[in-house]
């Protein structure tokens, strides 16, 4: 009599996730390039103090995204979890410099502060919430190691930004200087299927990674694809199809309170 064997699941623990995470680096380079690391030749003196701070701290988690899978992989679990303990350290210092650096902004325009234009703020709330989940869910491995990764995606979606900010769009606006032509509107378009879709897409296909897992933390992906999903969604309403902010009175008010801070 044959018996039937029930497909072997591979369950993913994520451990070869830090030789993803590489790809952050040369994005923080590209990012960072104009505003700080420009300015080591000839201009340092410029750069602010919170922008020091601000980059020392990205650095800082960036690197222990990136080590930390690798010590899990080598079953380097002692230094794994010595380096885990000072990020109880460091993640608070990294949410102080991001806090600094959004509040340091003075820039924009009082119309256009609103609750769907601060994506900072979208991003720190992700940040922390996905620390919280990973710390109180230490000991479960498949929670544990989603919440680290979701943290790694709170972190990309402010560097490809600063990417698409101060490198595309500068090369874009060189080789077509008229945003509101034919021409112009198909290259904003695909500037913001670009930059949307560089966190949209890795939520996706992790989410599909997922779909044979019968871990506890697949609903971590999901659900920040819905707070990505959703936000982005209401990006695209207001500059594509409303051409005006989007308000929302109480969220509204509660952005023009943090960045009238005296913070900075």
């Amino acid at each position: 009599m044959k018996i039937a064997l029930s497909p072997v699941i591979q369950k993913n623990n994520f451990e070869k996730s830090g030789y993803v995470f590489l790809v952050l680096i040369p994005l923080v380079l590209l990012g960072f390039w104009k505003t700080y690391f420009s300015k080591f030749f000839g201009a340092f003196n410029s750069i602010s103090s919170y922008m020091i701070f601000h980059f020392i701290m990205m650095a800082t988690w960036i690197t222990m995204l990136i080590v930390q899978p690798i010590l899990i992989r080598k079953n380097k679990l002692r230094t794994h979890r010595f380096i885990g303990k000072i990020s109880y350290f460091t993640m608070p210092l990294l949410i102080v410099s991001i806090v600094l650096m959004i509040n340091l902004d003075k820039t924009t325009p009082a119309e256009e502060l609103t609750f769907v234009n601060a994506q900072g703020l979208r991003d720190l709330f992700a940040l922390v919430a996905c620390y919280i989940i990973a710390i109180l869910n230490r000991r479960e491995r498949d929670i544990h190691a989603r919440a680290m990764i979701g943290t790694g995606i709170a972190i990309l979606d402010p560097i490809i930004a600063r990417v698409m900010n101060f490198i595309v769009i500068p090369i874009l606006m060189s080789i077509h200087p008229n945003p509101d032509d034919r021409v112009g509107s198909l290259i904003k378009t695909i500037f913001y299927i670009v930059k949307y879709g560089a966190v949209l897409v890795p939520l996706v296909i992790l989410i599909y990674r997922d779909r044979n897992q019968n871990a506890r933390g697949r609903w971590i992906f999901p659900s920040l694809l819905v707070i990505y999903g959703v936000s982005h969604l209401l990006l695209v309403y207001q500059n594509f199809i409303l051409g005006k902010p989007v308000h929302i009175p109480v969220l509204d008010d509660f952005v023009r309170w943090f960045q009238a801070l005296p913070l900075t």
